[in-house]
């Protein structure tokens, strides 16, 4: 593994005596593997984003026609795993909407004609698999 380190004493000609060096180290880590899920919606409540929140006021037209539709809850989960093979890292946003609407009187017709993101989860909620379909 190679790192760039900076060593004040490595340059002496450089004016300010500061200078970098490319030294192999033989580093030993231990393995880990650490999660975290951080509530988002404070957050963007502190820096003003609020309608969204809120029912009636939410403006998700991008998302849907239907106006009682509002963000719920937002999260995001981030991991960072060592071990003998190397780093992995991976985070993701999680945007959970609630729906007002009158009592249906029969089934709901869904159609996923534009392209979508689908995520299989485990009884948990752990992520089995995920993935994008760009072209239904």
């Amino acid at each position: 593994m190679y790192f760039l380190l900076h060593c004040a004493d490595f340059d002496a000609g450089h004016s300010a005596g500061i200078g970098t060096a490319n030294v192999k180290i033989d580093l030993t880590l231990p393995k880990f593997d650490i999660q975290e899920e951080a509530d988002l919606k404070p957050v963007l409540e502190e820096m003003g984003i609020t309608d969204c929140f809120l029912m009636g006021q939410a403006d998700l037209s991008p998302l849907t026609s239907d106006n009682g539709v509002w963000v719920n809850r937002i999260t995001q989960a981030s991991r960072i795993a060592a071990d003998e093979r190397g780093l992995e890292a991976s985070s993701r946003v999680k945007g959970e909407l609630q729906v007002f609407s009158a009592p249906l009187d029969g089934p709901v017709e869904m159609v996923f004609d534009r392209p979508f993101l689908f995520v299989l989860t485990n009884a948990d909620g752990l992520p089995l698999l995920a993935g994008i379909v760009n072209e239904p």
